[in-house]
């Protein structure tokens, strides 16, 4: 198989993974939104999963791109290196992992902004209840 053949096969599985991260995450956004307890405990444990699942692709990428000659090259290096049919291939893979990527931080952060707003009620709840609480001692 030549360079670009792996290159392509491995940028395509690559970003199939991370469409797989996508699909948590929201459903990860859709368990906060919908105040399931089981299901973002359930998350929770897959998250730790994932990171290190991603960790591991890392590992996995850096130590194929040098295995291809691309000793710590961006994917965009990569991509300049190819030329008309293949560049134009790299690029539309790229877009699609550039895409993918804004996505999980996009889902990423409004699950983290949803879950501190719902802790900020989840206090303020707890404060209210113990204030209530206190006065019916002076009974």
């Amino acid at each position: 198989m030549d360079t670009f053949k792996e290159l392509h096969h491995y940028l395509t599985d690559y970003t199939q993974f991370y469409m797989t991260v996508v699909d948590f995450e929201v459903k990860k956004l859709s368990a906060i939104l919908n105040n399931d307890l089981k299901e973002i405990e359930k998350n929770i444990l897959l998250q730790q999963a994932f990171l290190m699942k991603i960790e591991a692709k890392e590992r996995g990428r850096l130590k194929f791109t040098q295995s291809l000659g691309f000793d710590n090259q961006s994917l965009k290096v990569i991509i300049e290196s190819h030329t008309g049919v293949e560049q134009t291939q790299l690029i539309k893979i790229y877009d699609n992992l550039s895409q993918i990527i804004l996505d999980i931080q996009h889902y990423n952060k409004k699950s983290m902004e949803l879950a501190q707003m719902n802790l900020r009620l989840f206090q303020t709840d707890a404060m209210k209840n113990e204030e209530a609480s206190s006065n019916l001692g002076s009974w």
